[in-house]
């Protein structure tokens, strides 16, 4: 993360805001600094934001008018039995959000790739029952 910042900010002399967006499916706690320290000298801190995705309810962003809060809802906490209801508020999403066929489409695979139904469950199975 640091490296990124550094990169960046050299490149642009802009101010960054530095920000992870962890969207692994493990329950842990992330660390959100970085830092460089010896016996006898603290050198650096570096803080950064993080969004740590499957602690977030998805329920919080199905009103959002915006593509990347929907395919993101696949990668957000819920539940194995809230998964049909996740897909069908991401559906609704993207119908409201009037997208061009293209956009809808690269939010859709997105969306797919991480959260798919088995056939009980109304999907296709694509090899992953």
């Amino acid at each position: 993360m640091y490296q990124y910042f550094s990169l960046l900010y050299n490149k642009h002399k802009k101010p960054v805001l530095p920000i992870a967006i962890f969207a692994h499916n493990l329950k842990r706690n992330e660390r959100n600094q970085f830092t460089v320290t010896f016996p006898f000298f603290h050198v650096l801190t570096f803080d950064f934001l993080k969004v740590e995705l499957n602690k977030i309810n998805w329920r919080d962003y199905i009103q959002s008018n915006n593509p990347v809060a929907a395919a993101l809802l696949s990668k957000m906490g819920y539940s194995e039995k809230e998964k049909v209801q996740v897909k069908k508020e991401f559906l609704r999403m993207l119908v409201k959000m009037e997208l061009n066929p293209a956009k809808a489409e690269l939010i859709n695979g997105f969306f797919e790739t991480y959260l798919f139904l088995n056939k009980r469950q109304g999907g296709t199975t694509h090899g992953r029952d």
